[in-house]
């Protein structure tokens, strides 16, 4: 169109061409340029819908994915590195795939066409366009290289800087950070790796500028080349006015558009070389294990149950031989470090022995699914989640289609309904214009929390220990009518609470020192003798 427009133009010019005839060809060129900015309306609506349902697809994909590893795993800082990896992987996959169909359906048409054109005008134009583009792909190519290999080697590098920022400016850390003085430390730290991450990245750009400064020469030096030679065929009459002024009116659209179109190529490269991240962790087939519906008949055996963390440290628990009959009330009491967290986590499959087995009856929990949701287990932490929502919600969200009332849960963990200004709809996040309640409060709707959730096991891991003793005594009273008929294993450090138990096990550098009754156990004058005879002299009056 525009060389028809061009000659059309000169044709007038000279008075060999009508008014009506370079009026038409002026409504002709008007019509594309006013589809031309529709068009690319509806690319740019496609691209940022395309990408949200992508990346919304794919991260839903990744974090199933993270679902199904079992928590061991997130104990080795390998594991992070590999779900940092694979995050990158989300966000370029839709991007990678979008571009691909770009080229697929509008830049390499476009390329054909253009060079089926300027073929018919002068073939040695497409070949020297070709000789320019190719070295403009070989670059981007290499770009796509480096950036893949800088990511790979700098995932761990960048996890550290992203920590301690978030110690600096993250709510959680908000507090301490100020009250200790670490502010200035903390930046010290966040400055100097995220310098060492800057430097490793320039390293790169600066790798990349030097292949890429080269060959913008070569594209810069082609174009002149184009330009002199389009003038040496307009001298020599091999091609018309009209021609030449429709190539050099389009060699720049021509040349951004290539450009773009190579750009968008590198793009993908990289793109699709980092989606790799995410393919591997996404392939990692998950096994195929039994549900556990139901443990209302089930005793839980521990038979010679080892654990260590890894193969060249030290076991936390070692030779660990225990029954806990279904229905029955077990504390496990230790100094810090004796592993009773561990235990509880052998105890409910989230860990595997490195020796011996757990065994739900006759099965071993290596034998059944991670999925929490298919577990009759509920637990009540000490570092339990804030969740920003409702009280409704963060007592219900285990299973929120569920029809049993909250009042019996709320009851027993003695949740202050006067504090809630809107009842069970209230908003527990003063951020998000809702309110903010105590430590102590927190902690009951935890408990209501672990309570609501129906199970046949429940933990109880330091469950009060934001409480008061005197409200301790209350919520534990309840504890014992609201888990009747229920495993339930008690993990503490006051041992007041646990003379509601039927029996005790008190563990000492990863071992069963003691195990029997309350009543035993201070007869026997041990390790728990000791240990709750100290913690009476703090009550004595």
């Amino acid at each position: 169109m525009m060389q028809r427009f061009f000659d059309g133009v000169t044709a007038f010019a000279h008075g060999t061409s009508n008014y009506d005839k370079i009026m038409r060809l002026i409504i002709q060129i008007g019509l594309i340029f006013l589809i031309i900015p529709i068009i690319e309306l509806f690319e740019y609506l496609s691209q940022g819908y395309f990408y949200r349902r992508g990346n919304g697809y794919m991260t839903s994909q990744f974090h199933l994915k993270v679902g199904e590893k079992s928590l061991i795993e997130f104990d080795k800082s390998e594991t992070y590195d590999l779900m940092e990896k694979a995050k990158i992987g989300t966000q370029n996959l839709p991007t990678a795939s979008r571009t691909t169909i770009q080229c697929l359906l509008y830049f390499f048409p476009f390329f054909i066409l253009i060079s089926l054109y300027l073929f018919s005008v002068a073939p040695l134009l497409v070949a020297i366009l070709i000789l320019l583009y190719t070295t403009t792909l070989l670059t981007e190519k290499y770009k796509s290289s480096m950036y893949y290999n800088f990511e790979n080697t700098t995932i761990s590098l960048k996890r550290r800087v992203d920590g301690f920022l978030n110690s600096i400016v993250s709510k959680e850390f908000f507090k301490e950070t100020r009250t200790s003085a670490a502010l200035s430390y903390l930046y010290s730290l966040y400055k100097k790796h995220l310098n060492e991450y800057g430097s490793e990245k320039m390293n790169v750009e600066k790798k990349i500028l030097k292949r890429e400064g080269i060959m913008r020469l070569i594209n810069a030096a082609g174009y002149v080349g184009i330009i002199a030679l389009m003038l040496f065929y307009l001298i020599n009459g091999s091609i018309s006015v009209g021609i030449f002024a429709t190539v050099y009116y389009s060699i720049d659209k021509i040349n951004r558009c290539l450009k773009n179109m190579f750009q968008q190529i590198g793009e993908t490269m990289k793109n699709i070389a980092t989606t790799n991240f995410l393919f591997d962790y996404l392939s990692d087939d998950k096994e195929q294990k039994s549900l556990l519906s139901s443990l209302k008949s089930t005793d839980i055996h521990l038979e010679n149950v080892s654990f260590g963390y890894t193969n060249s440290e030290k076991n936390v628990l070692e030779n660990i031989n225990l029954t806990i009959h279904q229905g029955e009330t077990l504390a496990i009491v230790g100094e810090n470090g004796a592993g009773k967290s561990t235990l509880i986590k052998l105890i409910t499959g989230l860990y595997q022995p490195k020796t011996g087995a757990v065994l739900y009856g006759e099965h071993p929990t290596s034998d059944f699914s991670t999925d929490a949701s298919q577990k009759p287990i509920s637990g009540i932490f000490q570092d339990f989640i804030k969740y920003k929502m409702t009280l409704k919600e963060n007592i219900k969200v285990s299973d929120m289609a569920s029809d049993q009332p909250l009042e019996e849960v709320i009851e027993v963990a003695n949740v202050n309904m006067d504090k809630f200004s809107e009842g069970l709809e209230t908003l527990l996040s003063r951020e998000f214009g809702g309110i903010d309640i105590s430590g102590g409060e927190w902690q009951r709707v935890a408990i209501a929390r672990g309570l609501y959730r129906p199970c046949d096991l429940i933990i109880l891991d330091e469950p009060t220990a934001a409480i008061d003793p005197l409200e301790e005594t209350r919520i534990f009273r309840l504890f014992e009518k609201a888990t009747v008929g229920k495993t339930t294993i008690l993990v503490t450090h006051r041992l007041g609470s646990v003379k509601i138990a039927d029996k005790i096990v008190v563990l000492d550098n990863g071992r069963i020192a003691e195990y029997g009754t309350h009543e035993q156990l201070l007869k026997q004058k041990g390790i728990y003798y000791t240990m709750y005879s100290e913690q009476s002299k703090w009550y004595a009056r």
